[in-house]
């Protein structure tokens, strides 16, 4: 069977674009081999984000990485002192924002990873920060913090717009759609804030701590919670639409939405699909926790197991078509990018598989 290059395509937020999809419509073949291993001198890597042929990322150890995506060849990194990162970057323009522990809201130049601007919250970042184009003029980069706050500031000089706080800590990155700014929190509860002013539009009790981050098909907020149920919201009406229950585990992975398919992963140790409507199509058993977030390419999803392996399975079965052992803890969330899927793992290492089009 022949094959073709798959046309470049960017993944510049770790779930791939702003409503946190986690999702491609390309037709793939399954990987056949490693293409490259990155390993950083120490520290465990963030998620991988990628622009323009270049792979970015950052480590526990406070560093960050740019890498060419064809040859994993380092073309620069950056180190800070006293702090590292949990969250992955986010690349918007010609510029690289990223989050420290430390909490520090940081832009960097993509080019060379020369610093911007920088700005202080009050508690650390471990959610990747969104960016929202303002009505009028102007770009926004969103994120969340430790300290109970959603913030805004501009892209261009780091100055804060506006912030939100909440009554507990928040994890993830807020999801953006249109003009809504869409998260979930330790206090239970999935809200909606107008991405201009950062007043509260909705809010919807969810039952439980939220930890992973959602996934939007507007008006539908597609989102896990810590007492093992899986929830499809409707924020404006503040009405929980539909629920899924498993093993009494907990959900901390992000839901991949696409093609008809809800895919997420669990600490029962499975991969769980179910349609958007809420029926369960497969499950897929894993021999660990699986806290790393799906990604589907067409008619495969890609996603980590604290095992050691990575996997790649059928949309339409959960039938495993490949599995790679990488014999670390893999919980960060794949990459598609430049006709390449990438992963990071716990043995502080970014792996890329080369991916070619069904022709």
């Amino acid at each position: 069977m022949l094959s073709t290059e798959i046309v470049a395509q960017d993944w510049p937020i770790h779930r791939g674009n702003a409503a946190l999809n986690g999702y491609s419509n390309d037709r793939v073949l399954k990987p056949s081999k490693l293409t490259w291993r990155f390993t950083a001198p120490k520290g465990q890597l963030t998620s991988v984000v990628a622009k323009d042929g270049v792979a970015f990322f950052a480590s526990a150890k406070g560093a960050v990485y740019a890498v060419d995506i064809q040859t994993g060849k380092e073309r620069w990194h950056k180190t800070f002192e006293k702090t590292g990162f949990t969250a992955a970057p986010t690349l918007f323009d010609d510029k690289l924002f990223v989050g420290s522990d430390r909490g520090h809201a940081i832009a960097l130049s993509q080019k060379d990873g020369s610093e911007l601007w920088r700005e202080k919250c009050g508690g650390k970042i471990i959610g990747s920060a969104n960016t929202y184009k303002r009505k009028g003029s102007g770009l926004s980069i969103i994120f969340v913090s430790w300290d109970n706050n959603v913030y805004a500031h501009d892209a261009a000089t780091g100055k804060k717009l506006w912030s939100f706080g909440v009554e507990n800590r928040l994890n993830a990155t807020p999801a953006i759609v249109e003009n809504n700014v869409i998260f979930g929190g330790c206090d239970g509860f999935v809200r909606v804030l107008d991405a201009d002013s950062g007043k509260e539009v909705a809010a919807v009790d969810a039952g439980s701590y939220i930890a992973a981050a959602v996934s939007v098909n507007w008006p539908q907020v597609y989102i896990g919670h810590h007492e093992a149920a899986f929830l499809c919201i409707n924020p404006m009406d503040e009405k929980i639409i539909w629920t899924y229950t498993n093993r009494e585990e907990p959900f901390v992975s992000a839901p991949a939405v696409g093609g008809g398919r809800v895919i997420m992963g669990s600490d029962d140790q499975r991969v769980h699909c179910l349609t958007t409507k809420g029926r369960p199509l497969w499950e897929y058993r894993t021999n660990g926790k699986v806290m790393s977030s799906a990604v589907i390419v067409g008619d495969k999803v890609f996603i980590g197991s604290d095992d050691g392996f990575f996997y790649c399975l059928s949309t339409a079965t959960g039938e495993k078509q490949w599995s790679y052992e990488i014999g670390a803890e893999v919980d960060t969330d794949p990459a598609y990018a430049s006709g390449h899927i990438l992963v990071s793992a716990h043995d502080g290492s970014v792996y890329a598989f080369k991916l070619e089009a069904k022709p």
